[in-house]
């Protein structure tokens, strides 16, 4: 019995749910601006958390302890990341981001990583800095990261690709 969503991304059994507010270009959802993010567990469905963004959610991800989100606010695109416990989900830090049109974010406990244009970057969350770790050949699509393992497919005149390389924690 829950309204439709912007977002739904996993984490072992963690689930974190982005309320959508109408429905987008294509008839997909959209995210609803400055509504709470629901963590819950998804085995039992019993909440763990919820965050409140200060901006619409237009990417995000989740690790086993933090959520990073990318959110569209009025001055700009933010990349904000929340510690959450048993009940409480606090904002961490925060870092302004150019503005990118395909928003894409994943991310562990220590890292994120997040796309503009041909360009990805590392941001620590322990220091709050960031870092370009690639310049890609193609427009980068499925950003993922497994541990310290960051991977994404390329599209190059017509042939696809898939890349990877190992990331660390410090910026």
């Amino acid at each position: 019995n829950t309204q439709g969503a912007g977002a739904v991304p996993v984490s072992g059994s963690t689930v974190a749910c982005v309320p959508a507010a109408a429905t987008g270009k294509h008839g997909r959802p959209v995210a609803a601006p400055d509504v709470p993010i629901e963590i819950v567990d998804a085995d039992t469905g019993a909440p763990i958390a919820h965050v409140a963004p200060e901006g619409t959610p237009v990417a995000i991800a989740l690790a086993s302890h933090m959520l990073a989100t990318l959110e569209r606010t009025t001055e700009g695109l933010k990349l904000d990341w929340y510690s959450y416990s048993a009940t409480t989900g606090s904002r961490v830090g925060s870092i302004a981001v150019k503005s990118t049109t395909v928003p894409e974010i994943t991310a562990n406990d220590q890292i994120a990583v997040f796309r503009v244009g041909r360009f990805l970057h590392v941001l620590t969350f322990a220091t709050g800095h960031s870092r370009t770790v690639v310049e890609t050949v193609g427009r980068p699509v499925g950003v993922s990261l497994e541990g310290s393992r960051l991977a994404w497919a390329e599209n190059i005149r017509g042939r696809g690709r898939i890349r990877a390389l190992f990331v660390n924690g410090r910026a």
